[in-house]
């Protein structure tokens, strides 16, 4: 609402705490770097003097967990971990793979860290800020084989009603970011978010069954 605020938010100076949304990036640089979907990783408590989430006491009680009924499931694989948006199986996930080579996966798809990444384990969790844009362009590489487009734009064609192409974007060469065997995992498990995930509730609840997410 343009009278309620002016700020574009999808400009590059308007950042947001990215969240879950940052998960998949931690999980395709550990499948591109030895890791499966089949890897089984612990999902029980953290201390948060461990993670340095909320404090330097207590537990993390899946801190940022997008269902109500959560629980911890104890070992899981990678995968169930991913489509199940579990943050402490997460967090253990990354500190395997490496905060340095998860940085630079995000990095190297599009995402532009204006301040230093906290050197702690929170990182994982998307506890840095991200612009939309940044974001969008990023999670591109997922369906299109670890490539990305090396800017963003909106429309791709425009074509008269006789079919005639009136306006063409002038794509440039895509940016490969990672292998397409990694990113058709992450692909493959966010699908399942929808039907056994956090995001259930979008086909049980409002019927958006008919709506793939592919």
């Amino acid at each position: 609402d343009w009278k309620h605020s002016r700020l574009d938010r999808t400009e590059p100076r308007a950042r947001f705490k990215t969240g879950t949304a940052f998960k998949p990036f931690v999980y395709a640089t550990g499948f591109s770097n030895g890791r499966y979907p089949g890897t089984r990783g612990d999902d029980s408590p953290i201390d948060n003097r461990y993670v340095m989430i909320g404090g330097t006491s207590g537990i993390l009680a899946e801190w940022g967990s997008e269902s109500l009924d959560n629980s911890y499931e104890g070992w899981i694989t990678a995968r169930r971990a991913l489509y199940r948006s579990k943050d402490a199986a997460t967090v253990r996930f990354g500190l395997s793979v490496g905060l340095e080579n998860v940085v630079k996966l995000a990095e190297n798809a599009g995402i532009q860290f204006l301040t230093e990444m906290r050197e702690f384990p929170a990182t994982f969790l998307g506890n840095s800020e991200v612009s939309i844009t940044e974001m969008a362009r990023a999670y591109t590489i997922f369906p299109n084989g670890g490539s990305r487009p090396n800017r963003t734009f909106i429309v791709k064609e425009i074509r008269d009603p006789d079919g005639n192409v009136e306006f063409r974007e002038d794509e440039d060469h895509p940016v490969d970011v990672t292998d397409p065997y990694s990113t058709w995992q992450v692909h493959s498990a966010l699908k399942e978010v929808m039907t056994q995930g956090p995001g259930v509730d979008a086909i049980n609840k409002y019927g958006l069954e008919d709506i793939p997410a592919v």
